[in-house]
């Protein structure tokens, strides 16, 4: 089995080197937080109110539900980019579960690549990190840390990297390959929606959660801290870990309901504008329909994006305030801290995308010019595709932050904060996101586009 798994990663390397991008941002990040978190340790500095080990472990927390989402999306595009292999290998006996180690254990392999060069990048990263937060107003009190290179941290990223990749794309895989088996029929009635009975189950335990959260936001202040333990806590202090674990829960809810809700909201556009009868729309309204995969790796980093940044946007403004008692220095510096790790990775997720994806690209393109779309009518069919993937992006993104919103109100009114946002604030990082999305697509579509005539034209001159 082992030798398998090299030969074929030695023969697919090109496809594979298309993830590296996202794992070497994993690897900055986790060494970053190693390298921070052992030396503080090692200085025992790890104490009290301004303990960095704390500082440390933020890029991690947002980032590792990030990076485990994208890998969920780069395990299917795989899938997808090797299914003729992974037929093939099928027919000649594999079983699922064979075929769910061999892409696992390929994954683990670029990870652990990514990893060691994302770990060599995150040491001149942390000094420098580090020494410009303690700058900020508010933040000058943490300790100057003398940080080192330590073969325990370096292990210990290594190790979170290979084990997080390993276990996510063989349980994704897994999931892909046994729904496709003859055997499992009998769930057809729940599969065919793209869901399995686990993720129907993850998705009923996170909406039962998300509704008991939710609720606790309306729940009177003395009986909330009763409930929770906090008799000393401000009111701000009480609502904002609730506020955060509301995201959380929102994000694993969508991820595990997006196989429903995508397709609903493409569907919802297509009634809007198909009853034009756009030959093109028509044409991008089915391509990105079908392409389910494609359609979640793009649409849900950017819907995780637009959510964290809405959090921290409402978080600082509204509920904590924190914008008016920091400077835009210190603002900034939280800011990079929250926010730097999801951003980096979603932007190294473009990239990946991007490489693996381009056969399937150029076969569309190749296939639209085959039924006579001319060179218009594939620029037109691809903005139109842009556009629906950041209407996705934007009604999804809207949507959530009506929820979120509604939230932050509840909470202002119970601590007696006021509110600086209004109702309209839900959609500004939703269009941001929606307008990168389609910024993406069209761009990427349109080289392919080019460069696909390009060589149509070369070997019409040839013959």
């Amino acid at each position: 089995m082992l030798d398998l798994i090299w030969w074929q990663f030695k023969y697919s390397w090109k496809k594979w080197l298309g993830t590296l991008f996202v794992f070497i941002i994993a690897g900055l990040f986790l060494g970053f937080t190693s390298i921070g978190s052992f030396s503080t340790i090692q200085a025992h500095l790890n104490y009290g109110n301004f303990n960095p080990v704390q500082l440390f472990m933020m890029p991690t927390i947002f980032g590792l539900i990030t990076l485990i989402l994208i890998i969920n999306g780069m395990t299917r595009l795989l899938i997808n980019s090797f299914q003729k292999e992974y037929s093939l290998w099928s027919i000649l006996g594999a079983n699922p579960n064979q075929l769910s180690k061999l892409i696992s254990s390929q994954m683990a392999i670029i990870s652990l690549v990514g990893g060691i060069i994302g770990y060599c990048l995150s040491y001149p990263l942390v000094n420098r990190l580090y020494a410009w937060v303690r700058t900020s107003p508010g933040m000058q009190q943490f300790p100057q840390v003398p940080f080192h290179f330590s073969w325990r941290s370096l292990l210990i990223t290594l190790l979170s990297i290979g084990i997080i990749s390993w276990v996510i794309s063989f349980f994704d895989a897994h999931k892909i390959f046994i729904s496709k088996a003859s055997h499992f029929h009998h769930w057809y009635k729940l599969t065919k929606w793209g869901m399995t009975p686990l993720s129907w189950l993850g998705s009923l335990i996170s909406i039962g959660g998300l509704v008991f959260i939710y609720n606790l936001f309306f729940m009177d202040t003395t009986q909330l801290r009763n409930l929770l333990g906090a008799y000393n806590q401000s009111l701000v202090s009480l609502y904002t870990p609730l506020f955060l674990g509301t995201i959380f829960i929102v994000i694993i809810a969508f991820s595990l309901a997006a196989p429903i809700i995508l397709p609903l909201i493409v569907r919802l556009i297509g009634q809007i504008i198909l009853p034009h009868r756009l030959k093109t729309f028509s044409t991008a309204y089915w391509n990105v329909f079908v392409r389910k995969d494609f359609l979640k790796s793009v649409v849900m980093p950017l819907f995780i994006l637009a959510t964290l940044c809405s959090f921290f946007a409402y978080l600082a403004i509204d509920l904590a305030n924190i914008a008016s008692k920091r400077s835009f220095a210190g603002l900034l510096g939280t800011l990079t801290m929250f926010l730097g790790t999801p951003f980096l990775i979603i932007f190294a997720n473009a990239i990946s995308i991007t490489i693996i994806s381009s056969p399937q690209r150029n076969y569309n393109v190749q296939q639209l010019q085959i039924l006579g779309f001319s060179m218009k009518d594939l620029l037109t069919e691809k903005y139109w595709e842009a556009l629906i993937y950041a209407l996705v992006i934007f009604i999804s993104g809207s949507m959530n932050n009506a929820f979120l919103f509604g939230a932050i109100i509840r909470a202002a009114h119970n601590t007696g904060v006021v509110v600086k946002d209004n109702w309209l604030s839900i959609f500004i990082f939703p269009i941001i996101c929606g307008f990168l999305a389609f910024l993406f697509v069209i761009i990427i579509d349109t080289l392919h586009i080019y460069r696909t005539n390009r060589q149509k034209v070369s070997n019409t001159s040839i013959k």
